[in-house]
């Protein structure tokens, strides 16, 4: 057994993080500057949400009103550029049209919190300080669950877990990564349980598993079920979580609430 809170010694090794002051656009080179650095982190951030709503789509989590965020990311990648051209200096400040820039970002809000409910709904399960980073920015692959370790812990009254997985990439030898999670009662894995994870390639042992299939866009949704007591109130748990890692915003955090008790 590994000991806890230690890395597995078969996680891949970790590849240089594009965050802190490296553009990112990824080509390496340091931003400086208080102002540049502003543009810099709004830079990754829309570049996220891009790669984000762009999977959404791509996997059918969002169906009603995917033809307004096609639209809505379709306006995306200019300002990316813009932003991109500017820390390059291609352009100046008063060439890259900062107002609408902005605009677009604060707007992304609403279908982040669109996406937000979807990733709860297909269940995944993810400890992220930054959830959305892992399970749409990082890399998927198909894994097994090796080992299942109880902490004998608790959070709200749902247990703490230590996860081992194996993954099993098609072009290397397969891999370990192991986190701590804090799952439902009604959701604790299972050594052997087929998994979909997500993971960090700068930090691998930052990652997310599910064992829901994966929907295909354009396929029918299936009758929702009537959601139980146990499962709403899991919900909120999660919320709460989200909003205390920063994931989410007191606005966004309290329109999925109202959302959930209202269902």
């Amino acid at each position: 057994m590994i000991e806890a809170g230690s890395t597995h010694p078969d996680a891949p090794e970790a590849e240089p993080a594009l965050g802190g002051n490296l553009c990112f656009c990824g080509c390496g080179r340091s931003i400086k500057g208080l102002r540049s650095r502003a543009r810099n982190a709004l830079g990754r951030r829309m570049s996220l949400d891009l790669a984000m709503f762009r999977i959404a789509l791509d996997e059918g989590i969002v169906t009603e009103g995917a033809a307004e965020l096609e639209a809505f990311v379709a306006e995306g990648p200019a300002h990316v550029e813009r932003l991109r051209a500017n820390l390059h200096g291609e352009l100046s400040r008063n060439d890259i049209d900062k107002d609408a820039i902005v605009s677009w970002s604060k707007r992304s809000a609403d279908p982040r919190s669109v996406l937000l409910k979807r990733t709860l709904e297909v269940g995944w399960a993810c400890d992220s300080g930054d959830p959305f980073n892992v399970i749409y920015g990082g890399r998927r692959i198909a894994a097994t669950i090796v080992e299942v370790e109880d902490t004998q812990s608790t959070v709200n009254e749902r247990p703490r877990l230590w996860v081992t997985v194996e993954a099993r990439p098609a072009d290397s030898r397969p891999f370990a990564l192991r986190k701590r999670f804090t799952v439902s009662r009604g959701a604790i894995p299972n050594v052997g349980d087929a998994v979909e994870v997500a993971y960090d390639p700068a930090d691998p042992n930052d990652f997310a598993y599910r064992s829901a299939p994966m929907p295909t866009r354009g396929a029918a949704p299936d009758e929702a079920a009537p959601e139980s007591a146990p499962d709403r109130i899991a919900q909120l748990k999660d919320l709460a979580e989200l909003r205390e890692a920063g994931a989410l915003t007191d606005s966004e955090f309290e329109a999925e609430k109202q959302r959930l008790l209202n269902s």
